[in-house]
């Protein structure tokens, strides 16, 4: 995949009428197709103290922000603020994809799905589950069945 993207880039434009430049977006449109999990990027927020609750929501995603933000010194708006203009997300979206990202090791690791949704912070299976479908679009059963083990690996 990234080799095909490589080389479309470096083509710098292509001509979809042309039968050759057609067949390459539609190898990449095919390949695209076949992603088992959408990727997840946590960028980091450059305030210090939204920094540090970003921190500590990659060590424990299943902390409470409003506990979160006393922790680091901030209200809870101000984090807010922060994550948005400085990460595109809000705190609360920003803390989902860090409890998929972490439930996705725990996955890695052997866990069952049951415990790695308790172990980032939700409360039932189910609700885990139609979270992780939700931003990843496969359920956490299919992410192992598809990724094995070894998430760790392709995603360090």
């Amino acid at each position: 995949m990234r080799e095909l993207i490589a080389h479309i880039v470096h083509r710098a434009t292509l001509d979809l009428t042309a039968p050759g430049d057609r067949r390459l977006v539609d190898v990449l449109v095919d390949q695209m197709r076949l992603l088992d999990v959408a990727p997840l990027e946590l960028r980091s927020p450059v305030d210090a103290r939204a920094r540090e609750a970003a921190d500590l929501l990659r060590q424990d995603p299943s902390r409470d922000p409003a506990d979160l933000a006393r922790t680091v010194g901030a209200s809870r708006r101000t984090l807010e603020r922060r994550f948005r203009e400085e990460t595109a997300l809000a705190l609360g979206r920003w803390r989902q994809r860090a409890q998929i990202l972490r439930a996705m090791e725990l996955l890695s690791d052997g866990a069952s799905v049951t415990d790695a949704g308790h172990g980032v912070g939700y409360a039932t299976t189910s609700a885990f589950i139609a979270a992780f479908r939700r931003v990843t679009g496969a359920t956490p059963g299919r992410f192992v069945e598809r990724n094995g083990r070894d998430f760790a690996q392709v995603n360090p």
